[in-house]
């Protein structure tokens, strides 16, 4: 029950950050950019770039589509490590086309942990849940605790270049 209710708080206390930092101003409304979603979808499949701290070294990489979630979920559900496996690949992949799937099952895990948290699809997933509980996630060269796993907005940056994307 204690385990049930520790966790009920932290989900609060993440939907409380949540609404605080997705907070705008009149201001920035008025400066936004009217987008077509083909304008939109141009953007999105721009490559972006993560730093891997504790790798010392930048991967290119894309976000896991809409059409991706439906296979991913079944796979989420019935094999968590292969899930994790599957997450790193697509994303990598997209942005990087030497990436194979082969390749990335023989990385380390301390590797693929590592990259997993910077990209932050680590936070999402039974295998980070297990790490971080055990705090095992640490022998990656930095202790993290739950939650640190996730992306700061200054370690991923879009190839795009600052004219991109203001559109001018």
């Amino acid at each position: 029950m204690e385990k049930v209710e520790k966790e009920r708080s932290e989900v609060l206390k993440r939907m409380e950050e949540l609404g605080a930092s997705a907070q705008v101003t009149a201001e920035e409304i008025a400066q936004a950019k009217l987008k077509t979603l083909d304008e939109i979808l141009a953007e999105d499949k721009k490559p972006r770039e993560v730093y891997i701290k504790t790798l010392g070294f930048k991967i290119r990489y894309n976000e896991l589509l809409v059409s991706d979630w439906p296979e991913l979920d079944v796979l989420r559900q019935k094999d968590a490590f292969e899930y994790q496996i599957q997450v790193l690949y697509r994303m990598w992949r997209r942005g990087d086309d030497t990436v194979t799937l082969e390749k990335v099952k023989d990385l380390g895990l301390q590797t693929v942990t590592a990259i997993l948290l910077e990209l932050g699809a680590a936070e999402i997933t039974p295998l980070s849940r297990l790490l971080a509980s055990r705090k095992l996630s640490g022998f990656t060269g930095a202790a993290q605790e739950p939650g640190l796993a996730e992306q700061s907005t200054s370690s991923v940056e879009s190839t795009a270049t600052l004219s991109e994307k203001s559109g001018e």
